[in-house]
């Protein structure tokens, strides 16, 4: 491909990729996203995650969100904005993955299948999550890896003690940034070391040997990955909150909420399948071909294709699945890491599927030819139906996106989209979230302390004001462990922080049942007895805004 060629194809990558989350920069907050949003803002006012601001999550996303506030200003569409150049150059690291692999050809076709399908994927609830960062260091970390292995070269220097250390120490490195946004991403670390062997030699008795050095090569880039961290926790006192909060902590979260079954499992990861439009069996079909030596039956596997280096990003794949499967829980936006090696195993099955065509239509011997009509009629209703059922997807985004973009809705009814109610139990309405924060900043300086009881730290980030705990939202006081030293201390410590820093609101929240909650805010009050009291005794209902009810304190001679 020549340089202007390769240049016109990255630039439409890059302008497709602009285009596509293009909606996405007016779209709100959900629960999970005020959260990061609230500790991000503090990070860039001297806060310290886990010390100052609770969350079991480790503290890459909160990073992500302090740099978009710094960047473009404290916005949600800052978010959006980082994140379509995070997606840009995420697709870009594809492209050079997929050109190592296979070629120009996949590599493009793998970026910008990334771009479209996280699109089509991953609504507003799902994006600015912590898995969506995943996507970068995972392929990062593909990418190092097998470019510290020469293996497009023939002779014997293919294998053995030509792996270059510096690379694999960053492949390394990449794998622990993974895990500073989702603790499972140290499977991909895994299914590195686990591929060393085959990549250290030809032969099996020596494989274990020669693969001891790139493996710790492995290791110690994965190690260095920490040293920032802790260091900036160390340096703050909070090293002992971090640990508590994303270690310990989520001793007693893990599995909670989902489906961890056998049943469960194969439930979840057939939605996920289904979901994934094109991409799935398209990765299927290179899989398979794979497997069985084959471009489609048509055309035989290159030496190339035989390489281990595409069983890696068939295991890439896998293991990307096993975080996914073991945290059981299966929410759409968990699957966001497996996106990048579907995407190339996906490009891939694109190429098998132009090649088995391209035979089809060119001369061959009269006795294939009765196969042409069948193989292509077979692609091309594959292709229209993909393409109805995208049409029919998309539709209802379109609808909702596009009138707001043309300037023919108000930005009041777009809002009112983004919600959900799910039998009146579940429910989340930004509006809803919006309106309490613009009537909490009416009536309360930016000095005065605002606690939200339930998932709604959104609330204080929208309204800016800071919450009187470091308890930002209500589960570690609530979760159904009663029995846990953790709960116990945790409720010592809110309520000494309530009596020290007295909130000018405490807005209590309904019908915000949601998997690792069966019970409402609301209603779990009743089971903090002291919280209760204190509310009781010092707090009036002042208004009902939706499912947020807030209550005022009163004057001291009131009491």
């Amino acid at each position: 491909m020549s340089f202007r060629a390769k240049a016109f194809w990255l630039s439409l990558l890059i302008l497709v990729t602009i285009l596509a989350n293009l909606p996405l920069l007016y779209q709100p907050f959900g629960r999970d996203q005020g959260i990061f949003a609230y500790i991000g803002d503090g990070l860039n006012h001297g806060l310290v995650p886990y010390r100052d601001a609770w969350d079991h999550k480790p503290p890459g996303i909160y990073f992500v969100y302090a740099l978009a506030f710094s960047l473009f200003g404290r916005e949600m569409t800052s978010l959006r904005l980082l994140e379509t150049i995070y997606m840009a150059v995420t697709a870009l690291a594809l492209y050079l993955l997929g050109r190592r692999w296979r070629g120009e050809a996949v590599g493009l076709a793998a970026a910008f299948l990334y771009v479209l399908g996280s699109a089509w994927l991953f609504e507003w609830w799902d994006r600015a999550q912590a898995e969506i960062y995943m996507a970068l260091p995972s392929v990062l970390a593909v990418y190092f890896f097998l470019a510290a292995w020469p293996w497009k070269r023939a002779g014997p220097a293919q294998r053995g003690w030509a792996a270059t250390p510096l690379l694999l120490a960053l492949a390394g490195f990449a794998s622990g940034v993974l895990v500073y946004f989702k603790p499972t991403g140290i499977t991909v670390l895994g299914c590195l070391f686990l591929a060393t062997p085959f990549f250290a030699s030809k032969e099996w008795r020596r494989a274990l040997w020669q693969a001891v050095w790139p493996a710790s090569a492995l290791a110690l880039g994965f190690g260095l990955s920490f040293v920032p961290l802790g260091a900036y926790f160390a340096w703050n006192g909070a090293l002992g909150d971090l640990v508590q909060s994303v270690i310990e902590f989520n001793m007693y979260h893990a599995r909670t909420g989902g489906n961890p079954t056998v049943a469960g499992t194969i439930s979840g990861t057939l939605d996920f399948l289904g979901n994934m439009n094109v991409l799935a069996p398209l990765a299927m079909a290179s899989t398979a071909a794979m497997a069985l030596g084959s471009k489609g039956g048509l055309a035989p596997l290159t030496p190339l294709e035989r390489d281990r280096a595409s069983w890696l990003l068939v295991a890439w794949l896998f293991f990307s699945a096993v975080g996914i499967w073991l945290q059981g829980k299966f929410f759409s936006y968990h699957w966001s890491p497996v996106l990048p090696p579907l995407a190339l195993l996906a490009a891939d099955g694109l190429r098998r599927i132009r090649a088995d065509v391209a035979m089809s239509v060119g001369p061959s011997p009269a006795s294939e030819s009765r196969g042409r009509p069948l193989l292509l009629g077979t692609y091309g209703l594959i292709a229209l139906a993909y393409l109805v059922f995208l049409v029919q997807e998309e539709r209802v985004k379109l609808g909702r996106d596009l009138p707001y973009l043309l300037g023919q809705t108000s930005q009041r009814e777009y809002l009112a989209n983004f919600g959900h109610n799910i039998l009146g139990r579940d429910v989340y309405s930004f509006l809803a979230a919006q309106d309490t924060a613009r009537y909490l900043r009416q009536h309360t300086t930016s000095e005065d302390y605002v606690l939200v009881w339930g998932f709604q730290a959104l609330v204080n980030f929208l309204a800016d004001r800071r919450s009187p705990t470091r308890f930002i939202f209500n589960y570690p006081l609530t979760f159904d462990q009663p029995e846990s030293e953790f709960r116990i201390v945790a409720r010592r410590r809110f309520l000494k922080d309530l009596a020290d820093k007295r909130p000018a609101y405490i807005v209590l929240v309904t019908n915000d049942v949601n998997p690792i909650q069966p019970v409402d805010s609301h209603t779990l009050v009743e089971g903090f007895p002291e919280f209760k009291r204190l509310i009781q005794k010092q707090y009036r209902l002042e208004k009902d805004i939706a499912d947020f009810h807030l209550y005022r304190r009163v004057a001291e001679k009131c009491i």
